[in-house]
This record gives C-alpha cells, structure tokens and sequence, in this order.
C-alpha cells in the first residue's frame, strides 16, 4: 500500500477520537524510509515521535503492512499523550498503561 500524509492525518483523527477522546494536539506527519531512518537511528524504525517547539512531529515508516502503519501511528500517538500528560516520553510503566488501555478499547478486551 502507498500511505500519504492525508492517510495519517486521518488515521490520526481515528485514532485520536477512539482512543484519546479527540484531546491530542494534531501533529505534523511524514513518512520514513530507510534512507531517512538509518539518518535518525544506528538501527531500524517503524516509526519515531519528535517533540518540536509548536507540538510534534511522527514519522512512520512507507514499508509497513497495513496493520503494522496503524499499531506504529497508536505507539507513536501514546508518546504523544504521554508528553502531554505527563511530560514522559519513555517505554516504562506509564506508557505500557497506556498501551494496555488502548487495547481494552481497541479489541473490547
């Protein structure tokens, strides 16, 4: 599949009414490939959370599958909510709370 900035920016609108109660700032997006993400890492990514002066920026990679682009977008949005909320940007209890939250009312778990 080809994914455009329009395909995130409404994933990000789904996502963001699904999961976060329409409460996340909209980011700016582009997509990575593997000439840009060897740039910002040593080793692989699938997608990268920047925070920028007037909000933040998510990059996710062009060669994903369909469900891997969304389940990166859901990843990189958690960062997003959890700098806001508690300016935290880590992988460690509050992000994995997070995730699990979003599982719950992703699949009705």
């Amino acid at each position: 599949m080809k994914y455009t900035i329009e395909h995130m920016q409404n994933l990000y609108q789904e996502i963001n009414f699904q999961i976060f109660e329409d409460k996340l700032p909209e980011p700016a997006f582009f997509l990575l490939d593997d000439f840009l993400a060897r740039k910002l890492y040593d080793f692989p990514i699938d997608g990268i959370c920047i925070p920028a002066a007037n909000g933040y920026i998510i990059g996710v990679h062009i060669d994903l599958t369909p469900i891997e682009f969304y389940n990166t977008m859901v990843h990189e949005l958690i960062h997003v909510y959890c700098m806001e909320k508690w300016n935290y940007s880590g992988h460690g209890k509050k992000f994995k709370k997070i995730c699990k939250k979003s599982l719950d009312i992703l699949y009705h778990i």
